[in-house]
């Protein structure tokens, strides 16, 4: 019933309200730690997405570490390959964007720093001025300035057939 289930989730909250209260359990957790949105490596994720829509790749070059790890829909990358890749794989399009941005930084117990950020990617078709929009994921992990590892992932179906 309707009245048993808001029961469930009223436990189920004030069970995960207990544990965020108790945040001391979290700090010694290797993959807890540090969450912040306003931090240099946030803002340099947000330089290289703008810097990818308006076609300047200076970011890049400056910051992802030549032997980083890079795989776009689990498709392996060198880092000149995926640079190169940006301009071929906007031609389709004009007016390439990305909305919707949130980009965060975690910092975790273990030493290791990833930058999230989630997007729409969006760009109109140029064959058939239709707008295209695709939600994605990117994850870079930082080494000190420098970008060693990146993932991207999103649903390349309409993506690749324009």
């Amino acid at each position: 019933t309707e009245e048993e289930w808001l029961e469930e989730k009223e436990a189920w909250h004030e069970e995960k309200e207990e544990c965020h209260n108790d945040l001391d359990q979290h700090y010694d957790v290797e993959w807890s730690g540090f969450i912040t949105e306003h931090c240099g490596h946030s803002e340099a994720v947000r330089e290289m997405a703008a810097g990818y829509c308006e076609g300047e790749y200076g970011a890049f070059y400056d910051l992802i570490s030549p032997d980083a790890e890079i795989m776009v829909n689990d498709v392996d990358f060198s880092k000149s390959e995926w640079i190169e890749s940006f301009d071929e794989g906007k031609a389709p399009f004009d007016d390439v964007r990305h909305e919707d941005m949130v980009v965060t930084t975690m910092s975790y117990n273990n030493g290791r720093m990833f930058t999230n950020m989630w997007y729409t990617w969006k760009g109109v078709v140029k064959e058939t001025g239709e707008e295209l929009s695709i939600r994605g994921y990117a994850a870079f992990e930082w080494d000190g300035e420098r970008v060693v590892g990146f993932y991207n992932a999103f649903d390349p179906t309409e993506y690749n057939g324009a």
